[in-house]
């Protein structure tokens, strides 16, 4: 399919999370180490469904904010993970994953639990994230707010493109030779400053920016294309 179903942006503000049931007394909660990259990419293939190799966006994440990832582990083993991106003004959680014959049994909540309270005990008085349709109910649970609709789209690797009017674009990461531009530009629509993480995104291997511009040469949008 061209198109995903759509997911919510979601806020969580100065509310505590309401409570829910804890996991079971064997899971541990710790930082993600470097030792743990390969099983931390591994479990988010999984939940996702996904051959993408996260391990490159681990790595990214463990050098912009040491100790924001954090690992699930039963008996030694890693079952799941989650990480929180620090941005200018707001925290933002992401890569929530626990492997499918582990799931319904509490770890996300855990991983949740322990996000929110690190955001907290960094000083960030608001946490985003995007919810799919499956982590909605728990993220509204812990005090969640919908903030807008997320449109995920696809298609085919090698699928044609529809047409397009011509436009001017700059590449590669730095388009138009501003980074603070476009993040200048992310910020006005994001509510919070991304640049560190977007410019380490942009410089991931296979990974580029594009900006287009009008006639004027006025910023009108960019894109991160991410391999």
């Amino acid at each position: 399919p061209l198109v995903k179903p759509r997911r919510v942006a979601a806020r969580l503000g100065g509310r505590a999370p309401a409570g829910y049931p804890r996991p079971m007394p064997s899971l541990e909660i710790r930082p993600l180490g470097p030792r743990d990259l390969d099983s931390a990419a591994e479990t988010l293939g999984l939940a996702f469904a996904t051959n993408r190799d996260y391990r490159p966006r681990l790595e990214l994440l463990l050098g912009l904010a040491p100790g924001a990832g954090l690992a699930a582990l039963e008996e030694g083993l890693l079952v799941g993970t989650g990480s929180l991106v620090p941005y200018e003004g707001a925290a933002y959680i992401g890569m929530v994953a626990v492997r499918p014959e582990r799931q319904g049994r509490g770890i996300a909540r855990a991983l949740m639990e322990a996000l929110v309270a690190l955001a907290r005990e960094r000083g960030y008085a608001t946490i985003l994230l995007d919810a799919s349709a499956a982590g909605y109910p728990l993220y509204r649970r812990l005090g969640f707010e919908a903030l807008d609709e997320v449109l995920v789209a696809q298609r085919p690797a090698g699928g044609a493109s529809e047409a397009r009017p011509a436009a001017r674009f700059a590449e590669p990461a730095a388009p138009g030779g501003s980074p603070a531009e476009i993040a200048a530009f992310d910020a006005a629509a994001w509510g919070a400053g991304r640049r560190a993480y977007l410019e380490a995104l942009a410089g991931l291997p296979g990974n580029s920016c594009i900006a287009e511009r009008d006639a004027t040469g006025r910023l009108r949008g960019y894109l991160l294309v991410q391999a």
